[in-house]
C-alpha cells in the first residue's frame, strides 16, 4: 500500500509554485491529490483527505482558514497575498510529509 508521505508527495508536484499557473497543476492540495491518485476516495488516499479536511473544518480551503483565524483579511486577495498563501500551502503540505513521515507512513 502507498504511504500518505507518498501520496503527498506526488500532490506537491501538481500544487501551483505560487509564481506561474501550470495548466496542469492546482492551487489547492486536495484537488492535487485526486489528480495524482486513480481512486482518491478510497483506502489511503481517501484518509489523506479526510484528514486535511478535519485540520481545515469548519473552513473548506487554507485560504478562508487563514481568513478565520485573522492571518489575513477577508475581502479581494491581491496577487501578493495570493502567493504567500500558496507559499503556506506548500509549507502546509511539506509539515505533513514530515509528519506522516516520522510515523513511518
Amino acid at each position: 500500500m502507498t504511504k500518505s508521505s507518498v501520496i503527498l508527495r506526488k500532490a506537491k508536484e501538481k500544487l501551483w509554485d505560487g509564481v506561474v499557473y501550470p495548466q496542469s497543476g492546482t492551487q489547492f492540495i486536495c484537488h492535487a491529490i485526486v489528480k495524482t491518485n486513480p481512486h482518491p476516495l478510497k483506502g489511503k488516499v481517501g484518509r489523506v483527505l479526510k484528514e486535511i479536511e478535519r485540520r481545515l473544518y469548519p473552513q473548506y480551503t487554507v485560504e478562508h482558514w487563514l481568513q478565520a483565524r485573522g492571518y489575513i483579511p477577508h475581502g479581494l486577495i491581491t496577487t501578493s497575498k495570493r502567493k504567500k498563501i500558496q507559499q503556506y500551502r506548500h509549507a502546509w503540505i511539506d509539515s505533513l510529509i514530515a509528519e506522516y513521515e516520522a510515523k513511518g507512513d
